[in-house]
């Protein structure tokens, strides 16, 4: 029965979703729910490479997103990247919210 898919009671269970059509709506902070069905992904199948390299994320208001830590903007973390201003950072776990906004286009 598809009502009774393992799936569907542990995203029910864990995230509480209201589903239209089959299909689960995460509302509040879901980015917990993406990390957790990315942290199960194998970069050595080639199916999982392919559904990790084209999944996109809608940050929102970045309330939930950690702007060093989370893999958010590009296919990297921040930190990896920018490592020495990482480092010198005094708000090295902080959210996207907390460390800047868009303004007209450009970050500020």
């Amino acid at each position: 029965m598809p009502g009774h898919a393992l799936w569907k009671q542990v995203t029910t269970h864990f995230y509480s979703p209201t589903f239209e059509n089959g299909i689960p709506k995460l509302h509040g902070h879901i980015f917990p729910f993406w990390k957790d069905v990315l942290s199960i992904f194998d970069p050595n199948n080639v199916i999982d490479l392919v559904l990790h390299e084209n999944i996109k994320f809608m940050i929102g208001d970045g309330s939930s997103i950690l702007f060093w830590s989370d893999v958010w903007i590009g296919s990297n973390a921040l930190r990896g990247i920018f490592f020495r201003l990482y480092q010198i950072s005094t708000i090295q776990n902080g959210l996207v919210n907390e460390m800047g906004q868009w303004v007209n286009d450009h970050w500020r």
